[in-house]
């Protein structure tokens, strides 16, 4: 990730969503992304403890995997992945797809 909080360098705050990634039951960037995008019989929600570690430079890197949702990857197509800063606000937000990325200058 580039250009993510540099604050999250100290890892996050007590603020709720704190340098976090996590994808949201919303399909819209444009709109209310809604809560974190799990299935019921999981129990908690299991994006409470996914977050991002930065430099201070706002660069991020990692690998996230496993992550019980209670859900198949196809179901996740279409809805809202947000990045969250260590205030846990939302700054950032993509459509996940299954096309193939492409980048812009």
């Amino acid at each position: 990730l580039v250009g993510v909080d540099p604050m999250c360098e100290m890892g996050p705050s007590e603020a709720a969503n704190s340098c976090g990634v996590h994808i949201h039951a919303g399909m819209s960037c444009m709109e209310d992304a809604m809560g974190h995008y799990y299935s019921p019989v999981v129990g908690s929600d299991p994006w409470r403890t996914i977050v991002y570690s930065s430099d201070a430079d706002g660069m991020a890197s990692g690998v996230i995997t496993g992550i019980p949702t209670g859900l198949p990857a196809s179901e996740i197509v279409g809805h809202s992945m947000i990045i969250h800063d260590r205030a846990g606000t939302r700054v950032a937000c993509a459509i996940l797809s299954t096309d193939a990325p492409t980048m812009s200058p």
